[in-house]
């Protein structure tokens, strides 16, 4: 019982890691392509594509707002913390690497020809970013809320 319930937590986390970094790849190959139409990428779909380069700025929430959605995912759904802070403490670690990412990716776009660095782009990217961690604690608070239910059941 409790190597089934350690296996579906390890391949839960090694699941979430992997699209994490695939997030992350996805970013920064979308932040410094050349030109920022990402329907002109050919592999997206249309309806993703003109969505994307009809709202600017804000398609920045998006990839942001899931990275940071799985972070948290994984920081609160770690066991092996025992204390709140060491959660916290990872929470702050993760969102400060994307927020990170974020701001390299933008100043990076100084040396593209055809894009810029973009405050709107940070600003939105940064909101994205507390939006998921925002969703992450919902789903940590949610989480110990029906594990007490069930141990007062």
């Amino acid at each position: 019982m409790i190597s089934s319930v350690l296996r579906k937590t390890v391949f839960f986390k090694a699941i979430a890691l992997l699209v994490l970094s695939w997030l992350v790849i996805c970013i920064v190959y979308f932040s410094l392509r050349s030109s920022p139409h990402l329907l002109e990428t050919g592999w997206m779909p249309d309806w993703l594509g003109k969505w994307a380069d009809r709202n600017g700025e804000l398609r920045t929430v998006v990839p942001y707002i899931f990275a940071s959605i799985i972070w948290s995912t994984i920081v609160i759904s770690n066991k092996g913390d025992q204390t709140n802070g060491a959660s916290l403490s990872r929470l702050i670690l993760g969102c400060s690497i994307l927020f990170g990412l974020l701001v390299v990716t933008e100043l990076w776009q100084l040396f593209l020809p055809l894009r810029s660095t973009s405050w709107g782009d940070i600003g939105w990217g940064s909101v994205g970013i507390l939006l998921g961690l925002g969703f992450g604690l919902l789903f940590g608070l949610l989480k110990q809320f029906w594990s007490q239910r069930k141990v007062s059941s």
